[in-house]
C-alpha cells in the first residue's frame, strides 16, 4: 500500500468512529465497585446544541500561561480547585448528549464524574470529545458563510 492509500484508510476509520461514537471502560471507585466494579462511558458525536453546552463550559476555563510557568504546582492546584466543576459539567453534556437530560441530570452526572474519573481519564476524554466535536470542521464552514455572503454583498453593489 502506498503512504496516501494507507492515510486515506486511516481517516476513514477515524470518521466511522466518530460517526459512531466511542465507548470506555472505567474503573468505578466507593462502595459500588465491589458490585460493579467498571462502568461504561459511551460519547456519541455531539449535535450543535451539545455542542453549545460543552463549548459554554470550556469557554468559562482561564489559563494564565505566565502563572504557569511561574509556579506551576501552585498554580495547577488552583486550576483544579477553579476549573474541576467546569470539565465535569462539559464532560456531563458530552455524556448525556441530549437537552433535557442535560437539564435534568446534568449537575448530579458532573458530579460523579469528578468523584469516579482520574484526571488521566478526564484528559483522555477530553481530547477524544474535542475531535468529535469538529470544531475546525465549524469554524471552516461559518468562514465559508462568511465568504460567500461577502462575496454576494460586492456582487450586489457592482
Amino acid at each position: 500500500m502506498t503512504q496516501t492509500t494507507e492515510q486515506e484508510t486511516q481517516e476513514r476509520a477515524i470518521e466511522a468512529l466518530m460517526e459512531k461514537g466511542v465507548s470506555y471502560t472505567v474503573k468505578r471507585k466507593g462502595l459500588l465497585s465491589y458490585v460493579f466494579p467498571q462502568f461504561k462511558i459511551k460519547i456519541a458525536p455531539p449535535t450543535l446544541g451539545v455542542l453549545y453546552n460543552i463549548s459554554s463550559a470550556f469557554g468559562g476555563i482561564d489559563i494564565d500561561e505566565e502563572k504557569v510557568e511561574e509556579s506551576p504546582l501552585s498554580y495547577g492546584f488552583a486550576l483544579v480547585e477553579e476549573n474541576a466543576h467546569r470539565l465535569s459539567q462539559a464532560l456531563a453534556a458530552a455524556i448525556l448528549a441530549d437537552k433535557f437530560l442535560i437539564k435534568c441530570i446534568g449537575g448530579l452526572v458532573s458530579r460523579y464524574i469528578m468523584w469516579q474519573l482520574t484526571p488521566r481519564d478526564m484528559f483522555m476524554l477530553v481530547v477524544n470529545i474535542l475531535t468529535m466535536c469538529g470544531t475546525a470542521d465549524f469554524i471552516n464552514s461559518i468562514r465559508l458563510i462568511k465568504g460567500v455572503c461577502l462575496a454576494e454583498a460586492k456582487n450586489r453593489i457592482e
